[in-house]
């Protein structure tokens, strides 16, 4: 039985360490989170509270040396940078309180004390800078009424304030009394008086904040270790347009969750900021003590203008015009001063802010980038740099004679550096042996513990091979009954049989057990999802997404032919009657083409191309021939083309969505009617045209517009106006998308930029256009995966012109496939609440709840989108035409998609075109019957039923693994446990079969 006991022993190394293998890292991390919570009295508590480690802060001061001629003769400012001021700080927390849902609330104390060693001068340094709180006043009063700006430059004239101030360096950073704030402090109410009666950039720092911080632990949930929780009582901000915006789930910068990876992005949250930093990895790194890091610095877009990163538009409140590229407005927390912070020399901001002054050099990555090192294992900052450059926005004020020479421009008044070079030796030294042992110990464990118990397993084997050969030799030569060679043969090869069944059940039953452990530890259905998010060439999602052929997704047009255009025209008709013919049925082919990757930001380019491929079996033979009737388009877009720039004349909001050809020439407004009549007049083309089916969506040459063409071709965009021949007139779209696990399953195959811009072509988020950005939208053929219920998923289409929202509609099962159903809401193409935000308003008024602009996308004809037959809306003047028969089920938008996977295997875009028509004055009678009307053209339906049946074969194998999935580690636990058993029993029963007498090895 010594063979057994030593079979078992080894088994049970190789059990040990497939334990080690996989789960060592585990109970490393496990103890490394034990310690690196903040509990009461623990070393990490202790190095929190009172980090030992004493922070510098180098100011460097723009002296402006040319102040009296910048005023007097409007040359440009010359700037000498002055400094480092260094200033050595003692931080501490003070008023710890531990409360009972996991958080510890606490007030910072900091300590500056001035290091003139370190420094390049010395507080007592005179420098001349802008005197912020008269120029904050004066830019404040900008838009105040006139007699008040006239008091105020009379009021600085008596108080002898001037645009600059010679003040010392301590007096500019620690205060000084300023004679604005002192008159304001005897004349405002007590209630709107600054908290502060000098003035200084860093006025009351030098002591304890009296804002109150509450963090998390991270004793209960290590993943929120040092997030803030609440901030003076407050989860949120109040400063910032949206709930993302005004989030506070950061740190403060020394500490953040451990486990980070090159994946994770870290939120630091600074008062003085007003904001979240995101910060990014960048690059792995090597401290002092040997100790690696990853270093994480601002995205170049995190101060980026709203057109190059439209999710800045959040903390933009006041609306366009937002801070210029590279700039971070922070007035709403400044008391309304306006300042401006960037990275210091302008790093990573439009370099005419740079060039608008003097005396500051190009800014270099090395000196002026922002960048936090953390130990990734820990969480722990190892290095920090922390660079900001405060800057004054200032406005000319033309009543105020001090600033009436003043020119708009951004006045850099200073730029710190503050963070810590190292952290001590004793933290170094722990931080190398909790980070290096931990892996060379697991190493060197699994190689002892599988080489020893391989090693034993093998002895074993051979030491029963070996005696099992020795007793049958011995029962062979004793034995009178065996009377051949054959019969001890087919013993041994029954032995041998029993052996490899032996080795077979053990191997089997150690790969369930690392299996198990495996399932235990990583959910496949998880790392399925993963590897789909890296979009591999030669995966079969990655080809059917390439080439979407084996997917049917139809084009239906159905067109609304007029039925009674004479008797409307000679006015026996009020209403204009509209049949809705049966529909036209086109195939749409959607390929991607051009791939490329881009693995540094983890996105993806792409060339979109679309056609359309008719289908004779799903359509009325002949139906291309019909002859329809429908309004002129051409014309009548020429006529609204026409109209005045001032909306005034328009009587109702939806009318004025049209500045034209004409609002460029006013004065000449009469002779650009009279000259329209004339190309009417002369052409022989009738406000209706009745053509076939074909030419309506092909080939529609009006002969008005041939005519105009003749005589003013370069006011004629396009010949040829057929529907389908206009959206599908360019067939190629670049895209870019976000791809990989940098971004995640919520925001893969997001959408980045389109035709290289992050908005829809010809709006402008500058402007403040409503939907003008694409960004984080999808293009319909796939969306982010793992949705939920709460997911909001933003469908783009060029036909729209803009990216619209589906919400939640229910679960919906279709065939073997169960999916979640997104819909369009009624309200989507809706004016917003706020009136000041009307979309699309420009100068001429917002169109009609129920309608969305869509002229842009097509040579700005005045075309508007709604739903099918005006669904869910109605308009003022549907009174004007009949045959609008809106239907939920026929007319609403929606796609249901696969929650994991976000492919969607049905669904319906429906979107009506229709021509939008102000008051016509001045034109021949019949163009003037269609005032003030909203008229049908067409409504189309892109509808995708089924996926490829390899696709729906692959969803379904999820589901499976899926399902089994949180019993998969314990089937192949009691799996091994049966082969152990198996194994154990043969090598039992082989050791007491083969055993004739004590035989040893």
């Amino acid at each position: 039985m010594k063979e057994g006991f030593v079979i078992a022993f080894a088994l049970s190394l190789l059990v040990l360490g497939a334990l080690v293998t996989f789960g060592f890292t585990a109970f490393i991390r496990t103890i490394i989170d034990h310690q690196v919570a903040l509990r009461v009295g623990g070393q990490s508590f202790g190095w929190w509270s009172r980090p030992p480690v004493e922070p510098i802060i180098r100011i460097f001061v723009y002296n402006v040396t040319n102040a009296d001629e910048f005023l007097n003769n409007g040359t440009k400012p010359i700037l000498d940078e002055l400094g480092p001021y260094v200033y050595v700080q003692t931080w501490e927390k003070v008023n710890i309180k531990e409360n009972p849902n996991g958080t510890i609330s606490y007030n910072q104390k900091r300590v500056y004390i001035f290091n003139e060693d370190l420094s390049g001068g010395l507080e007592d340094d005179v420098v001349i800078v802008p005197n912020i709180p008269m120029l904050s006043a004066t830019s404040q009063s900008k838009h105040a009424a006139r007699f008040l700006r006239l008091a105020m430059a009379s009021i600085m004239d008596i108080l002898k304030i001037k645009p600059f101030v010679e003040v010392s360096v301590g007096q500019l950073l620690w205060g000084y009394e300023d004679p604005l704030l002192k008159l304001a402090k005897d004349v405002v109410p007590k209630e709107q008086k600054l908290p502060y009666e000098e003035f200084g950039l860093m006025y009351g720092k030098n002591s304890t904040s009296k804002d109150t911080v509450t963090v998390w632990t991270g004793v209960d949930d290590i993943t929120q270790y040092g997030i803030i929780d609440k901030y003076n009582g407050r989860s949120h901000q109040t400063h910032w347009l949206s709930e993302q915006c005004n989030r506070l789930n950061g740190t403060d910068g020394s500490i953040f969750p451990p486990r980070i990876t090159q994946n994770s992005t870290l939120h630091v949250y600074e008062k003085d900021l007003c904001r979240l930093l995101p910060l990014s990895f960048e690059k792995e790194v090597t401290v002092r003590g040997g100790v690696k890091g990853y270093r994480f610095t601002p995205s170049p877009d995190v101060f980026a203008s709203v057109e190059k990163n439209p999710n800045n538009m959040c903390y933009c409140p006041a609306g366009p015009p937002c801070a210029p590229h590279g700039l971070f407005n922070v007035s709403l927390c400044q008391y309304d001063s306006p300042i401006l912070l960037s990275f210091p020399h302008f790093y990573m901001a439009d370099q005419s802010l740079r060039t608008a002054v003097e005396g500051i050099s190009p800014p270099e990555k090395e000196k002026h980038q922002l960048f936090i090192d953390v130990q990734p294992d820990m969480g722990t900052a190892l290095r920090a740099r922390a660079r900001i450059q405060i800057n004054l926005a200032v406005s000319q004020v033309v009543d105020i004679k001090q600033v009436a020479n003043f020119p708009d421009i951004v006045f850099p008044i200073l730029w710190f550096e503050e963070g810590i070079d190292s952290l001590p030796d004793e933290i170094l030294d722990l931080m190398k042996v909790a980070t290096t042992i931990p892996p060379r110990a697991k190493f060197i464990l699994t190689i002892a513990l599988f080489s020893l118990g391989g090693f034993l397993f093998v002895v074993a084997v051979i030491c029963l091979v070996r005696k099992s050969h020795r007793q049958s030799t011995l029962h062979l030569e004793g034995s009178n009954y065996l009377a051949t060679a054959s019969v001890d043969q087919a013993k041994k090869k029954a032995k041998m049989d029993t052996l490899c069944l032996i080795s077979l059940t053990t191997t089997l039953s150690i790969a369930c057990f690392i299996l198990g452990l495996f399932c235990h530890v990583n959910k496949p259905t998880q790392l399925i999802l993963n590897d789909r998010l890296t979009m591999r060439e030669f995966m079969p999602y990655f080809r059917w997404w390439k080439d979407t052929s084996d997917v049917l997704v139809t084009c239906r047009i159905f067109i609304f032919n007029v039925t009674n255009s004479k008797e409307w025209l000679d006015g026996k008709d009020d209403q204009l009657h509209l049949e809705e013919l049966v529909p036209i049925v086109y195939r749409e082919i959607l390929v991607h083409d051009n791939v490329t990757f881009h693995e540094h930001n983890s996105t993806m380019s792409y060339i979109t191309r679309r056609h359309l491929e008719f289908l004779p079996e799903r359509n009325t033979p002949g139906i291309l021939n019909k002859t329809i009737i429908v309004p002129n388009t051409s014309l009548l877009v020429s006529a609204t083309d026409q109209l005045p720039i001032d909306a005034s004349v328009f009587k109702t909001p939806f009318l004025a969505i049209r500045q034209g050809v004409a609002a460029r020439m006013e004065n000449d407004f009469f002779f650009v009617k009279k000259g329209l009549n004339f190309v009417y007049s002369i052409s022989g083309d009738s406000v209706f045209s009745e053509l076939t089916i074909y030419d309506y969506l092909w080939n529609t040459k009006p002969l008005f517009l041939q005519q105009a063409r003749s005589i003013i071709p370069s006011m004629v965009p396009a010949e040829n106006v057929g529907i389908l021949s206009t959206m599908y007139e360019d067939p190629e779209e670049h895209v870019n998308v976000r791809y990989g696990r940098r971004y995640g399953n919520e925001q893969f195959f997001m959408m980045n930029t389109y035709e290289y811009e992050p908005t829809v072509p010809g709006f402008s988020l500058a402007r403040g256009d409503c939907f003008a950005s694409i960004v984080n939208s999808s293009e319909g053929a796939t969306y982010p995966q793992n949705l939920n219920e709460q997911s909001v998923l933003i469908y783009w289409r060029k036909t729209l012109c803009r990216a619209v929202p589906l919400y939640f509609d229910g679960r919906v099962q279709r065939g073997p496939l169960v999916g979640y159903k997104y819909s369009l809401p009624d309200s989507s193409y809706d004016r917003l609440p706020n009136s000041t935000a009307d979309c699309f308003k420009g100068p001429y008024g917002p169109l009609e709840d129920g309608s969305t602009d869509i002229s842009k996308c097509y040579h700005d004809v005045s075309l508007v989108a709604t739903s099918p037959h005006f669904y869910a809306r109605n308009f003022t003047t549907a009174h004007k035409i009949t045959g609008m028969k809106p239907n939920r089920e026929l007319h609403h938008s929606y796609t249901i998609v696969d929650p994991s996977f976000g492919i969607p295997f049905e669904q319906s875009a429906r979107t009506q075109t229709n021509l939008a028509i102000p008051q016509l004055t001045g034109y021949a009678s019949e163009i003037r019957r269609f005032s003030e009307m909203i008229i049908p053209m067409f409504w189309i339906e892109y509808h995708q039923r089924e996926l490829p049946v390899y696709i729906v074969r692959t969803l379904q194998a999820f589901y499976v693994i899926r399902d089994i999935e949180p019993y998969l580690p314990y089937a192949l636990y009691l799996a091994c446990v049966l082969l152990l058993v198996v194994a154990f029993r043969e090598a039992a029963r082989f050791n007491m079969q083969s055993r004739i007498a004590p035989t040893k090895c």
